[in-house]
């Protein structure tokens, strides 16, 4: 299957969206499907790394290592928008026909055939997908709501119910997203984290291309996002489960979670336990649960 542009046949790029909320292996998913051969990331877009992109100042540095105003990489891309007319992060952003350009020009930047992008955000997706020069397909990850909730509360503190009433929320708005089925793949954190090799070949299935086995070192590859979690810069490729918020929730807690997020946890088929919880983080613990949504029970 071919995912470059044709433009003498009026075809679609095809291009895969990481949904999710935050804190949830965003950036590892996203760093290990750019390390297949054809396709390449921008990471995640947004006002603020877009802006970053035209002045060449802010806090987001190239996960190559560079500062993003040195980057070989983004100084063509920069030079691509400008050509087709785009000056600055707000244009950029304002229409989804300027979404089309900016895929056009990261890939023509990169000499890739396919584009990942990892920004997460649902109003992010819905401007990709009213670009009718893409052909989006939407992989909706998710994490276990307690893991997720007690990770946002060690960065920036809250109540725990407060985060995990967001994941809710956020996870809620992209179930109810217009998307076909067959342009839609849900896959669960913890699959991913404790079975990474059939998680990934799966996924590369949906996206009709063959999983590559060198996507597991995907600290060979270089790469050029744009923020995203600091792994995306830093460590090594050992890909395992976090687990320390079993342990870092009290009992009283971890319960009050699960009668917060009972429906979401049944529905995307977590343990209710600490017990049984910790058994499903072990790794080949059991069936991966990540598949096309229309396969898997609401």
């Amino acid at each position: 299957m071919s995912w470059g542009p044709d433009t003498r046949s009026g075809m679609q790029q095809k291009i895969v969206y990481i949904a999710s909320q935050g804190h949830s292996g965003s950036t590892l998913l996203d760093l290990l499907i750019a390390s297949h051969s054809k396709f390449e990331s921008a990471g995640e877009v947004s006002p603020s790394t877009m802006r970053t992109l035209f002045s060449g100042s802010g806090p987001d540095r190239c996960a190559c290592g560079s500062a993003v105003e040195a980057c070989d990489r983004w100084k063509r891309v920069v030079q691509r928008l400008i050509t087709a007319g785009i000056a600055d992060a707000e244009q950029l952003l304002a229409s989804p026909e300027n979404a089309g350009v900016f895929v056009e020009a990261v890939l023509s930047a990169s000499g890739r055939a396919a584009y990942v992008e990892s920004s997460k955000t649902v109003g992010r997706l819905k401007t990709l997908l009213a670009c009718p020069k893409l052909d989006v397909h939407v992989i909706h990850l998710i994490r276990d709501p307690r893991a997720n909730a007690y990770s946002w509360r060690r960065k920036k503190k809250g109540r725990l119910h407060a985060w995990m009433g967001k994941w809710l929320r956020l996870n809620r708005r992209i179930e109810r997203l217009d998307i076909r089925q067959d342009r839609l793949m849900r896959v669960l954190y913890e699959d991913l984290a404790t079975n990474p090799d059939a998680v990934v070949a799966a996924v590369m299935a949906f996206c009709g291309e063959r999983f590559e086995p060198e996507q597991m070192r995907f600290r060979r590859k270089q790469h050029h996002t744009i923020s995203g979690n600091r792994m995306r810069i830093n460590g090594d490729d050992r890909i395992s489960p976090d687990t320390r918020y079993i342990d870092a929730l009290g009992n009283l807690e971890w319960w009050a979670s699960v009668a917060l997020a009972f429906r979401g946890l049944r529905k995307y088929g977590y343990p209710l336990s600490k017990q049984a919880m910790r058994a499903r983080l072990q790794p080949d613990a059991g069936p991966a649960q990540t598949g096309i949504s229309s396969t898997i029970p609401s």
